[in-house]
């Protein structure tokens, strides 16, 4: 794919951001989304000024160790290399100094792998600049994933009611639900939710329109409007200084009051009321032209707005505003001057904080956020441009603006120096912006007629709509009103938009409940595989679609749809070098793909219209497919270049299975074993393409079709010739098979509790150690084999391995089992027909599904699901079924909370026994306990039995009220407390002779010990500490609470006896000292006035003088209780420097400890 080099970065250019800056190389942080626009300025120039080095290709190639796809003549043919095409060294090189970090190094090597399409060892310009095109289109549509509120077009009709003119304000009015749409000159429309005209009236008018009755034409603009739900009104507010209140609850809407002769012209009005009291305290607030702000306080808004006249009127009520106060039963009238130095453009009441917020043009006061009450802090948001717009979320914490400079500003209410973020895109004046709550998204509109949602938590635009006015005129403006947009959400899901004399309404979709748990793929999922080079996870679904993730956060890097149209993925593998993927379908289709930007490499030609089950890369570059066709089909794959690429059926030994083949599998250096639905399980040598072994001919009737097969490649790499070296999976039950011995058969087991469960997906260690299987409940099991079958028997084995672990992994059918050995550790991935594919360690601790929205990090647990299950429930413990007898895993199952019950309920048969034991155990607590720990001879490196003695276990119920902690059986029952302290006794004995070290000392010897002996010291540590309620410690996730480890004890009432003793001066002045609260009451300051030149309060040095109070204390010569220096308060403090008295504060504390 050739893309113009400035063409991609101008696309490119949105990815920029203001963090230039690489502050570290987290492992689940990828290279390719910290370059920005500037890098790739930069790395277009070096790829311009590129200069080739001057080697040898192939010895270029041999040194870098890139996995390339080779060629028939590839020993003779040299690819020559040219200027702007670079190794991975010079890669390196040019990416190393671009971010000025060595710290990416491993990274820079897989983007190379990643960039180069071609395999050809040269990475050019437009291979990397395609590569990035492809990530940030994926990074956008993974983000525009998110629910879009606006699904279908636009809705624009004209309002002919308007009669030409603007509309001011849209209200959307219930029981029955209906759309107002009022213009500027006072023509009131009534609408349906699809834009059909029902009425119309006229401003100041009970009469319809259609009525031979009219009224003069009113000469008055309506400057806003607000509907009172509570009250089944709307209120209108005009030029002419006047409030209209129209009365919906009726089918034929009237002005039932008419409030006129107001102060001055009011601009913009809000309402508010108490939605579980809506016959109380309701306001309707009106911002004016003089920037002040009135408020009008409705008791009853149900019952009456205003007293019932005492003539009765006809038509509407009119009520003079100076007359207000004789409305106090109903109505009472508040004013709030000077708010603002232009016309407030937009007001609204927030009941929690009792604030109001305001808005006009000017720069100096553009939003003023303030107390009702004014008791707290106003704040004052300053733009220099104005503010025409804005919305308030209390829900959301955020305040957003709308300016005539094009942006739209995100505010935090209670920072008003700095907008929390500019939105940028709009390039015309924003006339309204609104806050959709249920979606967290902003929607703005500006005068070009185009409107942008926003997404409030990411700040970037996740839809634009421009709407297609027919009114609109080419180059000119038009005019929108005041305000343009409204949005009604639950239950309307509507939205109107103004302009000219035409109505734009768009309906929003409807939000579905969140899925109860994540799901990987729209549909079931067929296969998931694992790349070992890039670290990634491809899956692929019922519905054709593959999507490759990142196994070490288990974010999506790449998804392609309709890889073979509308046909059912079926299974899935990768060529030799990691480097393409191979797809099959059910339709017998197979393709090739570059799966780092889903580019289609080959088509294969498909035998039959039969299903694909098996396709892996073969000897001498050929590609090797089995499936219903009964057939083994090869492919040539030597030309690259080569999109279509024919099939053979020309396998030397001939087509040999009579049923449909299931299941393949290949073993190093040449074998490839094949099994069919009749039972037919059959290995062939690859070279000469012959049988070498037939281990069932599925002629027998009671044969089952097979379903899976399994090389152990470690078991066969060390020739175990008689012992099991290929597994298959029948009906649930597993055969091991001896592929040269005199006995093919050596041992099988059922893998499953139920006998109508089958097992499709099966995985060993890279040692053969364990072998995981997966049944069509959605059990994983792990079993140890490392000792199971390994000589040539004359009779088979029956009895199962050992069983290490078994969980629950999935809802439905698990189709496939992957073991991943990612940095020495074990993980598994599995993948369901629930659409889901996990990851999990080993032992069954639950890692994540790909896909959910959490990522986690591999090097950190604390990142992982675990302690909780897929469905969100907590799972105290891995589930371990059948540990291995070693003494390292009861230390750890002792310290378990579940086997603590299960050793309390074995021992419960044992109580008069233990009773009788009683006393003695109280003895032996009383004494040291040996403790066996290990030293290491740094001469001889051997190992020396040193005997500790250590203190006896405290009282659990001691640590637990000291730790906030709580032993899942000591704080409990006291039974329990002697079954525990011997299970403690018995874990302190431990050596470390007791724990087996590593096969594969990787570390060396002497390390494996020391790191065993710090593991015996932890074991021994974490178990005399007690344990740690999660509860208490976590109550809040994985947030950092220490504090929570310590109790705080209940605070005393401190009482003091009557005789308290008080100085003579004290008693002199009446005071009396019987509570707490007596003493801080006590006037001790005055006990010594400033000045005070007594004979008490100075002392004589050896020659007879005088000394103050100060050099009395120094020289030591006062008597205890002689005099109180004053207590110096807080109000005292503030008095000047003159006022102060003489005597020190630390004399002062000691003085009041002695007066006690």
């Amino acid at each position: 794919m050739e893309i113009n080099s400035y063409t991609s970065i101008s696309s490119l250019s949105d990815v920029s951001s203001s963090d230039y800056s690489f502050k570290s190389s987290d492992s689940h942080i990828r290279l390719e989304e910290h370059i920005k626009l500037h890098h790739l300025h930069k790395l277009l120039h070096q790829f311009q000024t590129h200069v080739p080095m001057r080697i040898d290709q192939n010895e270029s190639k041999e040194n870098e160790g890139i996995p390339l796809q080779k060629s028939k003549d590839d020993s003779s043919e040299k690819v020559r290399q040219k200027a702007g095409m670079m190794t991975l060294a010079e890669f390196k090189v040019i990416i190393s100094s671009m971010l000025g970090t060595k710290k990416w190094n491993d990274q820079m090597e897989m983007l190379f792998y990643k960039v180069d399409t071609g395999c050809d060892g040269y990475v050019d310009w437009n291979e990397f600049c395609t590569y990035m095109l492809l990530q940030m289109r994926e990074l956008e549509h993974i983000q525009n994933a998110k629910l879009k509120p606006f699904t279908t077009e636009a809705i624009v009709k004209r309002a002919y009611h308007n009669k030409q003119e603007t509309t001011t304000k849209m209200l959307l009015v219930e029981n029955p639900t209906r759309i107002v749409n009022i213009s500027k000159v006072g023509d009131i429309g009534v609408y349906d939710t699809e834009l059909r005209l029902l009425k119309n009236y006229k401003l100041g008018s009970n009469f319809s329109a259609d009525d031979a009755v009219s009224r003069r034409r009113c000469h008055t603009w309506v400057t806003d409007g607000v509907y009172m739900r509570n009250a089944q009104k709307f209120a209108l507010t005009t030029t002419s200084r006047e409030i209209y209140f129209y009365d919906t609850s009726t089918a034929t809407y009237y002005a039932e009051f008419c409030l006129y002769a107001l102060p001055d012209v009011p601009n913009c009005v809000n309402f508010w009321y108490a939605e579980n009291a809506t016959n109380s305290h309701s306001m309707l607030l009106f911002g004016d032209d003089t920037g002040s702000v009135h408020i009008l306080h409705f008791h009853f808004p149900q019952s009456r707005l205003f007293e019932k006249p005492f003539s009765p009127q006809q038509g509407t009520q009119r009520v003079y505003f100076n007359d207000i106060k004789e409305h106090k039963r109903y109505v009472t009238y508040e004013f709030i001057p000077n708010i603002h130095e232009e016309v407030i453009r937009r007001v609204m009441y927030v009941a929690d904080g009792d604030v109001i917020i305001s808005s006009s043009v000017s720069s100096s006061t553009s939003v003023v956020l303030m107390d009702l009450k004014k008791k707290k802090k106003t704040y004052i948001y300053k733009v220099n441009k104005g503010v025409e717009c804005f919305d308030y979320s209390k829900s959301l914490n955020v305040l957003v603006t709308g300016s005539l400079d094009h942006f739209v500003r995100i505010w935090n209410p209670y920072v008003e120096a700095k907008p929390i973020c500019l939105l940028q895109g709009h390039s015309t004046g924003i006339c309204d912006v609104v806050i959709n709550r249920s979606y967290a998204q902003i929607i703005s509109y500006s005068k070009d007629a185009v409107i942008k949602v926003w997404d409030i938590k990411e700040h970037y635009c996740i839809q634009t709509i421009t709407l297609k006015i027919p009114s609109v005129q080419p180059g000119r403006i038009p005019d929108h009103g005041e305000f343009p947009i409204s949005l009604f959400e639950r239950p309307h899901n509507l939205m109107l938009v103004s302009c000219n004399d035409c109505i734009a309404l768009l309906k929003m979709g409807k939000l579905e409940p969140a899925p109860e748990a994540p799901t990987t793929h729209k549909a079931a999922l067929c296969n998931a595989i694992y790349n070992d080079l890039f670290h990634q996870v491809v899956t692929a679904a019922d519905d054709s679609t593959v999507t490759v993730w990142n196994v070490e956060n288990g974010t999506r890097s790449l998804k392609f749809s309709n890889a073979h149209e509308n046909e059912e993925i079926t299974c899935l593998s990768f060529d030799k070098t990691y480097r393409r993927l191979f797809t099959g379908a059910r339709d017998g289709s197979m393709k090739a793909w570059n799966f780092q930007n889903g580019n289609c490499l080959h088509e294969f030609e498909s035998v039959t219209e039969a299903e694909v089950t098996g396709i892996m890369s073969f000897q001498d570059q050929k590609i090797l497919a089995v499936g219903w066709s009964r057939c083994i089909t090869l492919y040539d794959d030597s030309d690259p270049d080569i999109v279509y690429v024919t099939a053979s059926t020309n396998w030397k030994s001939g087509q040999i299975h009579k049923d449909d083949i299931l299941t393949m599998d290949h073993c190093d250096p040449n074998y490839l074993a094949t099994g069919s639905y009749d039972g037919t399980i059959i290995v062939w040598n690859e070279e000469t393409q012959q049988i070498t072994t037939k281990l069932r001919d599925g002629s027998s009737a009671r044969s089952a079709p097979i379903e899976k097969l399994l090389f152990l490649q470690d078991r066969f790499a060390k020739k175990y010739k008689n012992g099991a070296v290929l597994l298959s999976s029948e009906c649930g039950i597993i055969h091991m098979w001896c592929v040269f011995g005199h006995n093919n058969l050596l041992g099988k087991f059922s893998a499953v509790e139920k006998s109508d469960l089958s097992v499709l997906g099966m995985s060993t260690s890279p040692d053969n150690s364990v072998l995981i299987t997966g049944d069509s409940e959605g059990n994983v099991t792990v079993w140890d084999i490392s000792n199971h079958c390994l000589c040539d028997i004359s009779e088979c084995v029956t009895t199962k391995p050992p069983l290490k672990y078994r969980w629950k992994a999935h809802d439905k059918s698990i189709v496939n089992v992957n073991y991943i050995d990612y940095e020495l550790q074990g993980l598994l991935v599995t993948s369901s027909t629930d659409k889901t594919a996990r990851l999990w360690t080993l032992e069954g601790k639950f890692v994540g599904t790909f896909g959910q929205s959490r990522k986690w990090d591999l090097k950190r647990p604390a990142t992982f699901q675990h302690p909780r299950n897929p469905w969100g429930e907590l799972v105290e413990d891995v589930p371990i079924i059948d540990p291995l007898p070693d003494l390292a895993t009861e230390v750890t199952k002792s310290s378990s909370e579940q086997n603590l019950h299960e050793l309390g309920a074995a021992e419960e048969k044992k109580e008069i026994e233990e009773n009788k034991e009683k006393s003695e155990d109280t003895k032996q607590e009383n004494t040291p306990i040996k403790f066996t720990l290990p030293k290491v001879d740094e001469d001889n490196d051997k190992l020396n039995q040193v005997e500790m003695a250590t203190a006896p276990p405290q009282d659990s119920t001691r640590i637990n009220q000291r730790r906030m902690t709580s032993h899942p059986d000591v704080s409990g029952n006291p039974r329990n407390v002697e079954k525990t302290r011997l299970k403690w006794k018995e874990s302190r004995s431990t050596t470390i002779g007791q724990f087996q070290l590593p096969k594969e000392k990787i570390l060396g010897e002497k390390a494996e010990k020391h790191l065993a002996r710090r593991t015996v010291t932890r074991q021994e540590r974490r178990y005399r500490v007690g344990y740690i309620d999660r509860n208490t410690t976590s109550r809040f996730g994985n947030l950092c609470s220490p504090f929570q480890a310590l109790s705080i004890p209940d605070t005393k009432k401190i009482d003091f006896s009557s005789g308290l003793p008080m100085s003579q001066r004290m008693q002199d002045r009446g005071m009396a000292c019987l509570s707490e609260k007596d003493l801080g009451k006590l006037p001790l300051s005055n006990l010594l006035e400033v000045g005070d030149e007594s004979e008490s309060a100075v002392g004589v040095d050896r020659q007879g003088r005088k000394l103050s109070s100060r050099r009395n204390l120094r020289h030591g010569s006062p008597r205890r209780g002689t005099f109180l220096p004053p207590i110096t308060s807080r109000a005292s403090s503030r008095t000047s420097a003159s006022d102060r008295p003489v005597t020190g504060s630390r004399s002062t504390s000691s003085s009041i400890c002695g007066s006690r």
